[in-house]
């Protein structure tokens, strides 16, 4: 729910009604004050394909400004944050993730001295699975900031599809260098 009201907010900061953003997704506004709510994936993927055709500027999320707390992630923020290390942190979320029965599979490995982060397998492809990718990894550096206590920069984040939007929209939001459509 804390992703669908975010979303819904920023819509309507931009000037879009929460009824457009919500429309045929079954949410009401009414329901952001039941944030242990679950929402549906085809809510959720309903949701983003309202705000895709809303706005018509392409990846206009890659210029919002993300603000993250340990609490935006419930339960699993807090026993991330409560771990020794980043490395065991990680491991949580990706063995939550896996219980969740979440929209993609999600890996991490280390790889010499780098650490790997993969989103594979989304239910949704096209734009919508383009949003979600980027959204989760936009995320994923304020997350690590909170769990380290101190500035996070990734090396480089690749996608393995191609996009209208310029590399350098890409390199501005991740801080880093940006691949587009290696598989």
């Amino acid at each position: 729910m804390n992703l669908v009201i975010s979303l819904t907010e920023g819509m309507s900061d931009r000037g879009h009604s929460a009824e457009a953003v919500l429309k045929d997704t079954g949410i009401q506004v009414s329901d952001f004050l039941q944030i242990e709510q679950r929402v549906t994936y085809r809510q959720r993927i309903q949701q983003i394909n309202n705000v895709l055709s809303l706005v018509n500027k392409p990846s206009f999320w890659l210029e919002a400004e993300i603000v993250a707390t340990i609490s935006d992630y419930g339960l699993l923020g807090y026993a991330m944050v409560s771990s020794e290390t980043l490395g065991r942190a990680i491991q949580i979320a990706v063995k939550y993730h896996k219980t969740a029965g979440a929209m993609f599979d999600l890996e991490f490995f280390e790889e010499g001295r780098d650490a790997v982060l993969r989103l594979e397998h989304f239910l949704v492809g096209g734009p919508v699975g383009e949003y979600m990718a980027e959204e989760i990894f936009l995320g994923i550096g304020p997350l690590i900031e909170l769990l380290l206590g101190q500035e996070f920069k990734p090396t480089h984040v690749s996608f393995n599809y191609n996009s209208k939007t310029p590399i350098t929209t890409y390199q501005k939001a991740f801080k880093c260098e940006v691949n587009l459509g290696e598989k």
